[in-house]
């Protein structure tokens, strides 16, 4: 079993829609259990591009399949969304990123383990303290977000919840 954590969000009418019904996919997917998900966050965009708020939002649950597998059930789940290809940092209506699959250091050109940036982003870190207070790293929640220094200036603002 591999502790694994994903996030999810968007900024599109649409987006909270799909937010759920990617966690619905998830819990549906066989090897998948013990499923939970943080709070819901409306956040600033980290982008030069004008566009409105995101929909952030974390997913942490015990994997028993192979990096692999999980990687294209994930990729497969945002095409059953009708997510598009996009440019970086662009309006989007669904994005699953997968942050950690364990401890597992992982880097290929299509896929980057942990998550490259996860611990650049306010509205990764402030779920992700919602689903758990020490990471499969070794890597205190408490301390990470007490030591933030906020380069962007996000918000990131409690707004109900996922599931």
């Amino acid at each position: 079993m591999t502790e694994c954590y994903i996030g999810i969000g968007g900024n599109f009418p649409q987006t909270l829609t799909a937010m759920r019904d990617a966690v619905q996919k998830i819990k549906c997917i066989e090897g998948i259990s013990h499923l939970k998900s943080s709070s819901l966050y409306r956040t600033t965009p980290v982008s030069d591009i004008p566009q409105p708020p995101f929909l952030n939002a974390v997913c942490r649950f015990a994997c028993h399949l192979p990096l692999e597998d999980l990687w294209k059930k994930m990729q497969e789940i945002e095409s059953e969304l009708e997510k598009v290809p996009k440019s970086k940092n662009a309006p989007r209506l669904i994005d699953l990123d997968l942050l950690f699959f364990g401890d597992t250091v992982y880097d290929s050109p299509e896929l980057i383990l942990p998550h490259p940036k996860w611990h650049e982003r306010l509205f990764v870190l402030v779920p992700l303290a919602d689903v758990t207070d020490t990471l499969p790293l070794g890597i205190d929640m408490g301390e990470l977000l007490k030591k933030f220094l906020n380069p962007h200036n996000e918000q990131v603002i409690k707004c109900g919840t996922l599931t």
